[in-house]
């Protein structure tokens, strides 16, 4: 039995996963443009639109966290404004509270900590990178 691969078969499912990871549109208004720019060029759109939404401290403190953009804080702004106008607070996923004694089981895992990114440069003792 011969099995044939099908390169454009393939190509055809990654064109389709493509375009619908990109049809997702942000809000029109101010700052969507820099948002595009800075955020898209490292995570797809669709992150921002399925998070649980932050105020503009929370919004600024989390970008903090990807990008150095102290050099542009107009931008900075901009960007943090835009968001927090089009992606609020989302209470849909907040907690529920439960009245009572509950048995709960937690699992740890390791990750990274809050700003480090797995292209983060990592020194050695002696200096080299």
């Amino acid at each position: 039995m011969c099995i044939v691969f099908d390169y454009r078969r393939v190509v055809s499912i990654l064109m389709f996963a493509v375009s619908t990871q990109s049809a997702i549109a942000l809000p029109v208004g101010d700052g969507r443009e820099a948002v595009q720019a800075m955020c898209s060029s490292c995570h797809a759109v669709s992150r921002i639109e399925s998070s649980m939404g932050y105020s503009r401290e929370h919004w600024m403190a989390l970008m903090g966290t990807m990008v150095d953009s102290s050099d542009n804080p107009d931008r900075q702004s901009l960007i943090a404004d835009y968001l927090a106008k089009n992606f609020p607070p989302n209470h849909q996923r907040a907690a529920t509270l439960v009245d009572g004694d509950v048995k709960i089981n937690f699992k740890e895992w390791v990750v990274p900590t809050l700003g480090q990114r797995a292209r983060d440069p990592v020194q050695a003792p002696d200096g080299s990178i």
